[in-house]
């Protein structure tokens, strides 16, 4: 991972890049989701690095990454998957990270 797309509960959107030049470290993204992490594929060479505890704990909804999430995971296509709710500061890995800045 060479650079992420930081997506913060309040809605601000930054590219961010990794400490070292090959990649992210584990304690870099343990600390933008604020803990543990969970990697999950989000479609289109992308994946979501979010808090794998933070519906437990009681983070705050993230409204931008969860419409990230239902766009990738379409109602009519995933009916059992798209009414996840994403919560807390996230990262998005993979391509094409820009076209998610708008």
């Amino acid at each position: 991972m060479k650079k992420a797309l930081l997506v913060k509960v309040n809605g601000e959107k930054l590219i961010v890049y990794p400490k070292l030049k090959k990649g992210f470290e584990y304690a870099e993204l343990r600390d933008f989701v604020g803990g543990i992490i969970q990697i999950v594929p989000l479609g289109k060479g992308r994946e979501l690095v979010c808090h794998d505890e933070g519906k437990l704990i009681g983070l705050p909804k993230n409204e931008v990454a969860t419409k990230i999430w239902q766009e990738a995971y379409p109602i009519d296509e995933y009916p059992d998957n798209n009414d996840e709710l994403i919560v807390g500061d996230i990262l998005i890995t993979g391509r094409n990270l820009e076209e998610l800045l708008y």
